[in-house]
């Protein structure tokens, strides 16, 4: 079974299931490709439907992957690594891309919860930074994050977690400068606008805030 035909299996597998997005499928798809080549090279006498076999491991791969989306700090590197190659197929994926994508994948390490009290990248779902990028980033945490996370805890007594951090790498080249971000409880349009009126006191480090679907898209100075 040779590997375009084994794409091609994935791409029919997963055509009727339902993913948060395409990015998403295109995240499984990429794993389990991975896993079945791995398979059928010791397996060289197994003969199947692609897409038969394709859907067999289907489900639980999908069951995995909303564990780890969740929970891990490389799905952000993943999404936007994918966004980046602008393709919406398996079938055009090559092998050393899907290789890239597997091996961020196995990197587990976890998302920490948002705090008020202490800073960690991973808060922000970012892996590697220089030094250089950390005080920049635990900046932004300090001086702009937080604030955001007390003038609702002291309104509405909310915790910490509360405050996700969706991504803090949409903008190119520096990790913090523009934040993907919710507040659990607390609507989007109203963080906008209470940060583009000036009710929460952040001074002129917020550059644009603006809604960006369910999360409040902000770029800082």
């Amino acid at each position: 079974m040779n590997n375009t035909y084994i794409k091609q299996g994935i791409e029919l597998a997963t055509m009727n299931k339902v993913f948060d997005s395409q990015i998403d499928k295109l995240i499984v798809s990429c794993l389990l490709y991975d896993y079945i080549v791995r398979v059928l090279s010791k397996q060289s006498g197994f003969q199947n439907n692609s897409m038969e076999l394709a859907k067999s491991y289907l489900d639980l791969f999908i069951n995995d992957f909303i564990i780890y989306k969740d929970s891990a700090v490389s799905y952000t590197l993943i999404r936007k690594k994918i966004e980046a190659t602008k393709k919406n197929s398996i079938i055009e994926f090559y092998d050393d891309e899907i290789r890239d994508i597997v091996n961020l994948y196995n990197d587990k390490t976890a998302v920490k919860t948002f705090s008020t009290t202490s800073f960690s990248q991973y808060m922000y779902r970012v892996l590697q930074l220089s030094n250089k990028e950390y005080k920049f980033l635990s900046n932004i945490h300090k001086n702009i994050m937080i604030p955001i996370a007390k003038f609702y805890k002291n309104l509405y007594d909310i915790e910490d977690r509360n405050l996700e951090i969706y991504s803090a790498q949409e903008y190119s080249g520096l990790s913090g400068k523009e934040i993907l971000f919710l507040i659990r409880g607390i609507d989007t349009t109203k963080i906008v606008s209470d940060i583009n009126t000036k009710r929460i006191p952040l001074g002129n480090k917020v550059y644009r805030c603006k809604a960006d679907g369910l999360f409040v898209n902000i770029l800082v100075n």
